[in-house]
C-alpha cells in the first residue's frame, strides 16, 4: 500500500497500482512522444450482428444448414486471442461484397435465404444503435446492423482479446470478421507491414501489459467456478478500445531486430495452434500405436515451439525496457537473430530464476520454477540472462514489472475448463473427439435413408482410425458402445412434439404462424408478421436439446432420431443425417413409414406420428421444392407428397387436423416406476 497524491486522481484512468506502480506509469507516459490513438485510424469494436444464437457457428455446422460457404467469413472471439496466435473455431454469414463492402441481394446466396427466411421477422427488428432498428433506416433483412465498411477495405488488422488476464495481440491479414469480444486496430492504409509488426511486437510486452492493467478495470476476483480467486496475475480485465488508445508508445516505434522477432514469433506461434489438429487429420493414423507414437511426436514438437516462443517474447520484453531507458542495452542481443530456434521452458526466465532462488518452487499456473538456468542454452544466452537476473536487484523499475502479474503466462485456461490449464493432453483429447463425431455423421451423410445405429456404428468401425481414437480417449471403454452413445448425444427427434414440452409447443404454434404470414407476405397479400418469442431451457424436452438448439431452434444437431419407428425385428433405434433437406427428410421418412406399414403391418396408432412428422414437412417442401422435378419426369414434390399425406390420412381414417394435434403418450411416474421395478425383478431372476 502506498499514499496517492489526490491531483493524480483529478483525471482518468487513475493508476491504483502501489509500491511504485503510479510512478512507473507517470514515467512511461512523460517519456512517451506519441499515444497509440495518434498512430491508428481506428481501434475498437468491429462487427456487431445481434444475432450470435443464429449466426455463430462452425463451418460444418453451416454446411449441414445447406449454407454455401463462400458467404462466410470466420468470426473470431476474444477468448481465442491467445500467445500470438489465433484459431477461429465459429464463422458467420456475411452476404457483402468483398470489395466494396456493400450488402448483397439475398438471391446470390439461396441457401442462407433459406436459412434465414424462418428468422426474418426478428431480424429486421434489430437494433442498429439507441432506439433505430434496422427497418426503421431500409437495411435489409439479412444485413449486420453493424459492420464497419471502412475498416475492411483494408485487410491487415491488429485484434486483441477484450478479457483476459494479461495482453493477448494477434496480426490479422484479413478474411475475418471480428466479434465484439475481439476488438481491432487499424493503422493508416499506407502502413506497411513492418508498422504493424513493430505495433504488435510492442503491444504484447510485458512493459504495455504493466500499463494495461494500471488504467483498465479488472472483472473481480471471482473465478468460472465461484471460488475467491487470490492471486493478482489470474485476475482477468476488460482492455477496452478508448482507453487503450491512451496508451505510451516508444519512439521510434518500428525496431528492424523487434519486427524481426514479432514475425518470427507469429509465424510460430500459428503454426503452433493449427499443428495438432492438421498433422492428425493428414495422417489419420490406423491404429492405436500409430496415433500414440504421432501425438508423442506432436507433443515434442508443441513443447519445443512453446520453448522458442518463451524466449523471442523474453527478448522484446527486454528491448522494450532499453526503450523506456529502464535498462542498459548490455541487457539485450544486438544481432537478435541469434535467438531464431533456441528455446527455454517456462520456469527458467530471468524473473522466475529469482523466485525459485528466494525458496518459490512453484509459478501461479504449477508450473515448476527452476534457480538454474538449463544446460543447452548457448553461452552467451546464458550469460544474458543471468545478467538480466542479477538486474532486478538493482532496478525497482523492473522489479515492478518483472512479475507474473505481467509477464506473459504462456497457460491458457478457457473457460470450458473452469480455469484449468489447456494442456497438450486436453487439446489432444478434445481434437479426437470432434473427429470422432464427424466420422460418424460422415457414416449417416453419405446416404439418403434413415439406419439403424448398429449398422451406422459397424460401417464406421470399419475406419482403422475411429477404433484407434476411442482406444486413446476411453481405452476401457468397448468401441460400438461409444459410438451408440456419440449418436444418442448429438441428436434431435424428427417431430417437434418430441421435441418441446406443451410450454414449448405453445411458442412453437406461434413461430408457425409467423411462418404461415410470411409465406403469405411473400404472395403478396397484406400481412405483418408478428416477432415469435425465443424459447427457454423448460420449453425443450432434454437439457441436451436446449444446448443443441439454444433459444432460436436453430438444428445443430448431427442426426435426427426417429423415437416409436424402430423396426419390431430388432427394437434398434433409428438415425438420419440432419443435413438433409426438408425434401430429403419428408423422401427418408416416408420411405421408412412404407417400409413398416407395408413389411410389417403396423397399425394406424403407431403410423399415425410418422404421418405428423410429414405434416410438418410439407410447407417447406412447397415452399422450397415445388419446382417441377427432371428427376421425377416433371412432378411438383411438395404436392405429390400433400396428396401422399392425404391419402394415407383417408386408408387410415385420420384428418389433418388429428396429425397437427397427435402428441406422444405421456407415462406417469408411477408407471415409470414400476417399469424399472419389473426389469429389477427380471434381473434378478
Amino acid at each position: 500500500m502506498t499514499d496517492v497524491e489526490r491531483t493524480s486522481l483529478a483525471k482518468h484512468p487513475w493508476s491504483l497500482g502501489g509500491g511504485g506502480a503510479s510512478e512507473l506509469k507517470e514515467l512511461l507516459e512523460d517519456r512517451a512522444e506519441k499515444r497509440l490513438s495518434d498512430l491508428v485510424a481506428s481501434i475498437g469494436v468491429d462487427t456487431i450482428t445481434r444475432a450470435g444464437d443464429l449466426l455463430e457457428m462452425p463451418p460444418t455446422e453451416y454446411a449441414r444448414l445447406g449454407v454455401e460457404p463462400g458467404v462466410l467469413l470466420a468470426q473470431p472471439i476474444g477468448e481465442e486471442i491467445r500467445d500470438w496466435a489465433l484459431v477461429a473455431r465459429d464463422s458467420i454469414a456475411v452476404p457483402y461484397d468483398r470489395a466494396t463492402w456493400v450488402v448483397e441481394q439475398l438471391e446470390r446466396w439461396p441457401g442462407l435465404a433459406r436459412f434465414l427466411w424462418p428468422h426474418r421477422s426478428w431480424l429486421a427488428q434489430r437494433f442498429v444503435s439507441g432506439g433505430t432498428r434496422m427497418c426503421d433506416v431500409g437495411m435489409p433483412y439479412w444485413a449486420i446492423p453493424q459492420l464497419p465498411a471502412q475498416k475492411h477495405r483494408t485487410p491487415t488488422s491488429i485484434a486483441w482479446a477484450f478479457v483476459a488476464t494479461h495482453n493477448h495481440f494477434v496480426l490479422d491479414r484479413g478474411g475475418k470478421v471480428f466479434n465484439r469480444s475481439a476488438p481491432i486496430i487499424k493503422l493508416p492504409e499506407s502502413a506497411a507491414e513492418d508498422d504493424h509488426y513493430a505495433l504488435l511486437a510492442y503491444l504484447n510486452s510485458s512493459t504495455a501489459c504493466f500499463w494495461m492493467k494500471q488504467v483498465f478495470h479488472d472483472k473481480g476476483s471471482g473465478t468460472d467456478t465461484g471460488k475467491w480467486q487470490d492471486e493478482p496475475a489470474k485476475i482477468a480485465y476488460e482492455f477496452a478500445g478508448t482507453q487503450l488508445g491512451e496508451c505510451p508508445i516508444p519512439a521510434p516505434l518500428v525496431d528492424a531486430a523487434d519486427v524481426v522477432l514479432a514475425r518470427h514469433a507469429a509465424k510460430l506461434a500459428q503454426a503452433r495452434a493449427g499443428a495438432l489438429e492438421q498433422r492428425l487429420r493428414a495422417e489419420l493414423p490406423q491404429s492405436g500405436v500409430a496415433l500414440r507414437e504421432l501425438l508423442a511426436e506432436l507433443e515434442k514438437d508443441d513443447a519445443s515451439m512453446l520453448a522458442q516462443l518463451v524466449v523471442l517474447q523474453e527478448e522484446l520484453d527486454w528491448r522494450s525496457y532499453v526503450r523506456w531507458d529502464l535498462c542498459e542495452r548490455e541487457l539485450i542481443l544486438e544481432d537478435p537473430s541469434v535467438l531464431l530456434g533456441v528455446g527455454v521452458e517456462v520456469g527458467h526466465r530471468p524473473f522466475e530464476l529469482r523466485l525459485a532462488r528466494r525458496g518459490l518452487a512453484t509459478g501461479i499456473d504449477d508450473h515448476r520454477l527452476s534457480p538454474t538456468l538449463p544446460d543447452h542454452l548457448p553461452d552467451r544466452l546464458a550469460k544474458l540472462w543471468e545478467n538480466r537476473c542479477q538486474s532486478l536487484d538493482a532496478s525497482a523499475e523492473l522489479r515492478i514489472i518483472e512479475t507474473p502479474d505481467y509477464k506473459r503466462r504462456w497457460f491458457i485456461t478457457p473457460k470450458h475448463l473452469a480455469g484449468a490449464v489447456l494442456t497438450f493432453e486436453r487439446r489432444a483429447r478434445e481434437t479426437l473427439s470432434r473427429m470422432l463425431f464427424e466420422e460418424l455423421e460422415r457414416g449417416l451423410s453419405e446416404g439418403k435413408a434413415p439406419l439403424r445405429a448398429g449398422d451406422v456404428v459397424r460401417g464406421v468401425l470399419q475406419n482403422g482410425f475411429v477404433s484407434a481414437a476411442i482406444g486413446y480417449l476411453m481405452p476401457e471403454r468397448d468401441a460400438a458402445a461409444v459410438l451408440t452413445e456419440l449418436l444418442t448425444d448429438d441428436q434431435a427427434p424428427y417431430i417437434a412434439c418430441l421435441r418441446f414440452t406443451g410450454a414449448g409447443l405453445e411458442k412453437h404454434d406461434f413461430w408457425r404462424t409467423t411462418w404461415d404470414e410470411q409465406r403469405a407476405e411473400d404472395a403478396g397479400a397484406s400481412a405483418v408478421p408478428a416477432v415469435p418469442p425465443k424459447y427457454a431451457r423448460e420449453d425443450y424436452s432434454t437439457p441436451r436439446l436446449w444446448e443443441l438448439r439454444g433459444k432460436l431452434d436453430v438444428p445443430k444437431e448431427r442426426f435426427i432420431s426417429y423415437p416409436g419407428c424402430e423396426s419390431d425385428e430388432d427394437r434398434e433405434p433409428v438415425y438420419g443425417w440432419a443435413g438433409w433437406n426438408h425434401l430429403q427428410r419428408a423422401q427418408a421418412l416416408a420411405a421408412l413409414y412404407q417400409d413398416r406399414k407395408q413389411r410389417e403391418g403396423w397399425s394406424k396408432d403407431r403410423l399415425t406420428p410418422m404421418l405428423a412428422g410429414l405434416l410438418e414437412l410439407i410447407p417447406w417442401i412447397k415452399q422450397w421444392h415445388n419446382e417441377p422435378s427432371q428427376e421425377f419426369e416433371g412432378l411438383r414434390l411438395g404436392d405429390y407428397f400433400q396428396s401422399y399425406l392425404e391419402g394415407e390420412c383417408r386408408e387410415l381414417g385420420l384428418t389433418v387436423e388429428e396429425l397437427r394435434e397427435w402428441r406422444p403418450e405421456r407415462k406417469s411416474r408411477a408407471a415409470r416406476a414400476t417399469k424399472k421395478a419389473k426389469a429389477a425383478e427380471v434381473e434378478g431372476d
